[in-house]
């Protein structure tokens, strides 16, 4: 999505407005996505903030902003919010067809990284004067994702690496055996989910659902995680990760 940034700011900062930016014309140059499909954009004159074109309904649901097909307006802004719908349809899979007073839930539910959920959000307002003021104030928050992202890899890594056989944490200290069972508490009640394994660490988080991780130590050390069906334990597995310590 960084590079997809930077296509547009690189747009941008000659005044040209993509206006169709979506899924279907981000390609791929090698590892590298490219933005295409210029057919639609416009160039502002000097001093011109806002093309105007009447009767103009230019770009594609839902991924172009509300006031190109209302108003028949286009700005820098208006790619802004095709950058947030796009970011949350790469990392969700999907989109609504209408951004409306439930979207702010859908994105919650979804997305759940704080910072990716706050930079759609910002992106997606409707009120214009709302969104983020430009692609480097994106820029600057998938930088600070990245980031997070690159502490988590680097965790899994020397927990890979790591010959212990405990881990820490929260203060506690969870012996490693050959596998540890991760699930919600208040669902794993015996009488509630007979078919449920016994767990090894509890946990009321909402991104772990009835369906539970598995934490494998291999002969060799190495660590693995198993999938017992939870959709979201992935999201979790992140966050998990950052509260442990192997030793």
């Amino acid at each position: 999505m960084k590079e997809v940034c930077e296509g547009v700011k690189y747009l941008h900062n000659f005044n040209i407005i993509h206006r169709d930016l979506n899924p279907k014309n981000i390609m791929f140059d090698g590892n590298t996505p490219v933005v295409i499909d210029f057919s639609s954009a416009e160039t502002l004159q000097k001093g011109e903030e806002v093309i105007k074109i009447k009767g103009s309904k230019i770009g594609t649901p839902p991924f172009s902003a509300p006031e190109q097909f209302d108003r028949g307006e286009s700005s820098k802004k208006s790619d802004i919010y095709s950058l947030g719908m796009t970011y949350l349809f790469i990392l969700v899979g999907e989109v609504p067809e209408v951004n409306n007073d439930k979207f702010s839930e859908y994105v919650s539910e979804r997305v759940s990284n704080s910072k990716a959920r706050q930079v759609i959000l910002s992106c997606i307002e409707q009120d214009t004067q709302k969104r983020i003021k430009n692609v480097v104030e994106v820029q600057k928050v998938l930088s600070e994702i990245a980031l997070e992202s690159e502490e988590v890899n680097t965790i899994l890594e020397e927990v890979s690496k790591s010959k212990g056989t405990f881990l820490k944490m929260d203060g506690k200290i969870i012996k490693l055996k050959e596998k540890i069972v991760i699930g919600r508490q208040h669902e794993c009640d015996p009488l509630a989910c007979k078919d449920n394994l016994p767990l090894d660490i509890f946990t009321d988080s909402p991104f772990v659902s009835r369906h539970h991780i598995i934490i494998r130590k291999n002969k060799d050390n190495r660590i693995f995680v198993v999938d017992l069906g939870s959709k979201k334990w992935n999201r979790y597995f992140w966050r998990f990760w950052k509260k442990v310590t192997p030793f």
